[in-house]
């Protein structure tokens, strides 16, 4: 990871009572891997590379993800059977 100690947050989800402890966690991780600040940048970490970072099982951070992408944070994208593209939305994005 990079060699910042803090990610910039889109104030909004703060304030977002649909959202989870675990899934705004998901989100702060998932900043710490984008290598620009507008936050649109496509991200690689493993699903497996999550979990152990986060402290949780494979099956809860697809739960976070899912609410990630639900909530409109986070959208993906697939390439063939295992690779998946997740794209972070900046707090301009709709």
């Amino acid at each position: 990871m990079g060699g910042s100690n803090f990610v910039i947050l889109p104030q909004k989800m703060i304030f977002d009572r649909c959202l989870s402890d675990g899934a705004l966690r998901l989100y702060c991780l998932l900043l710490t891997y984008s290598s620009r600040l507008d936050m649109e940048v496509g991200v690689w970490p493993s699903r497996q590379t999550l979990a152990t970072k986060m402290g949780r099982s494979l099956r809860q951070v697809g739960t976070y993800f899912r609410e990630l992408v639900r909530a409109g944070y986070v959208t993906t994208e697939r390439h063939g059977h295992r690779q998946t593209t997740r794209h972070l939305l900046g707090e301009n994005d709709d």
